[in-house]
């Protein structure tokens, strides 16, 4: 009877072990996997909801700074006003029958107020160069009409003549522009 004792104890070893590792082992990896997963969705769950939680902050902070974009936007010059200014001075000397031959705002002077913030209630200049063509009266009747524009602030310099007797008369005048009012038809 011992070697059947035997028999039947290494039978239920074997087939014990045999359960162990055809049964009990994947299904504890299937359990850790698991485990492992919802430990990864509960930390995302954590993420998610300390995100959550800082989304009003976010939310408020957003809409501050929105709120001093659109402050310091309307603060900052607008390039819409030199646009503006030189349309309008194009458009004047051609109503006295002259030629915008070349307009030139300084690009130190541009880049000076697109790199600054005006100060409020303080006015933003700028030297402005006209070189036109046309007959003597119709350039002084445009400088007499620009002297009383809002936006003229006084010549800095003048030049009338024409290298060439064969070419109509040049002029160039420079003057400075006080920017943001005064571009408008009247």
């Amino acid at each position: 009877m011992k070697p059947r004792v035997i028999q039947l104890a290494v039978a239920t070893v074997m087939l014990a072990a045999i359960w162990y590792v055809v049964l009990f082992l994947p299904l504890q990896r299937e359990h850790q996997a698991i485990g492992a997963q919802i430990a990864e969705a509960e930390a995302q769950m954590a993420d998610f909801n300390g995100t959550i939680s800082q989304l009003p902050s976010y939310l408020e902070t957003r809409d501050e700074l929105h709120k001093r974009m659109a402050d310091m936007n309307s603060k900052l010059y607008a390039k819409q006003d030199v646009l503006k200014l030189l349309d309008r001075l194009k458009q004047d000397a051609a109503d006295y029958r002259l030629r915008v031959v070349e307009v030139i705002p300084p690009v130190s002077e541009l880049l000076q107020l697109s790199r600054t913030l005006p100060v409020a209630g303080e006015p933003q200049f700028l030297n402005v160069t006209l070189k036109l063509t046309g007959s003597y009266v119709s350039f002084g009747e445009f400088t007499g009409a620009l002297e009383h524009e809002e936006f003229f602030r006084g010549v800095t310099a003048c030049h009338i003549g024409t290298p060439d007797v064969n070419l109509p008369v040049q002029y160039a005048v420079t003057f400075r522009a006080l920017l943001g009012i005064g571009t408008g038809r009247s």
